[in-house]
């Protein structure tokens, strides 16, 4: 296995990389954004397990509780992610925002394809499921090309999770 290896606990970067979150739902899993970003993470988690990644911990929170977290299936571990997440959240000096979601709201291309296009692109490559980064992929690249504006509603059509 390769080592993926964990995030610095000192990056204070939301976990959900490209949803369109505030800190403040990433609080709590019962927000559905937040919920959003907690399935992205067990499909990023699925995805690293395929290409023979031993995957640490993000956030504080082992990778294990990511994906069982997303799977729904497991209170326990939804549980330990909503509180990693509400003691992540109490780190932080000031609201943060991820790359792609600081890229859009300055109105620059984002990098959705190196975030979540590159966790798709290797979910194709795996034969594994990673249908949310497709979709956040195909949300953030219509917001790119000006097709749609940037709104937490854009999030709606996809499956709440």
């Amino acid at each position: 296995m390769r080592s993926a290896g964990a995030v610095p606990s000192g990056r204070r970067s939301a976990p959900s990389a490209s949803t369109p979150t505030s800190p403040d739902a990433c609080a709590a899993t019962s927000n559905r954004a937040a919920r959003l970003g907690v399935r992205l993470a067990a499909e990023a988690v699925a995805v690293g397990r395929a290409h023979g990644y031993e995957l640490g911990s993000v956030l504080g929170i082992a990778a294990d509780d990511w994906y069982a977290a997303g799977a729904l299936d497991d209170p326990a571990a939804i549980e330990r992610v909503r509180a990693g997440l509400t003691a992540w959240m109490a780190t932080l000096l000031e609201p943060s925002h991820s790359s792609v979601g600081r890229d859009v709201q300055r109105g620059r291309r984002s990098e959705i394809d190196f975030t979540n296009g590159l966790v798709a692109d290797k979910a194709r490559e795996a034969g594994v499921p990673a249908p949310t980064h497709a979709a956040v992929t195909e949300i953030v690249r219509r917001i790119d090309r000006g097709e749609l504006a940037p709104s937490p509603s854009n999030i709606d059509p996809l499956p709440d999770y």
